[in-house]
């Protein structure tokens, strides 16, 4: 899912928004984040190949919260799917699942990896620049958020993907 990151200043002092691309796995809920500039297609479609880069692989299953770089008309019975993201998911052999449209219950965990980034990751910190930020943003994924006690599963979301779900 995409939200909202850190406002950061360009070279020229302009200010330039970011946007937050988080993907949890649901077993282990370790995640992968990035910070990006933009939510077109191309990026979302960069994001999950370092993403699956970063996991060692691709899961069977993507659940979405219909971003609109991904759903082209939400719907609760057969959503339609962005054709890139289509041909992108057959490529990589994913099946997209897009959350139903007002189902709060299906979207906790994808919109919850999104929410748990801008609140711990985001507070006090200072950016060069986007590497700078992103290089931040990994190692914290690494530490501070693969070796919490996750609230769900009781278990460090790091341990679980190395010990179990990584082999799988």
């Amino acid at each position: 899912d995409f939200g909202q990151g850190p406002a950061l200043v360009n070279q020229a002092g302009k200010s330039i928004k970011t946007w937050f691309f988080v993907m949890t796995l649901c077993f282990s809920r370790h995640q992968y984040a990035e910070l990006v500039l933009d939510q077109s297609v191309e990026t979302w479609l960069g994001c999950h190949r370092r993403a699956f880069e970063w996991f060692g692989g691709v899961p069977r299953k993507v659940i979405i919260d219909n971003a609109k770089c991904a759903i082209i008309k939400a719907c609760y019975y057969k959503p339609a799917v962005q054709r890139s993201y289509a041909g992108y998911a057959e490529q990589w052999g994913f099946i997209i699942s897009a959350c139903p449209v007002r189902d709060p219950q299906k979207k906790g965990r994808v919109e919850s990896g999104v929410k748990y980034a801008k609140k711990n990751f985001m507070p006090l910190r200072r950016f060069v620049d986007l590497a700078d930020a992103n290089h931040q943003l990994q190692q914290w994924v690494l530490t501070t958020a693969g070796q919490r006690r996750h609230g769900s599963t009781f278990k460090q979301p790091r341990t679980q993907f190395e010990t179990i779900e990584k082999s799988t």
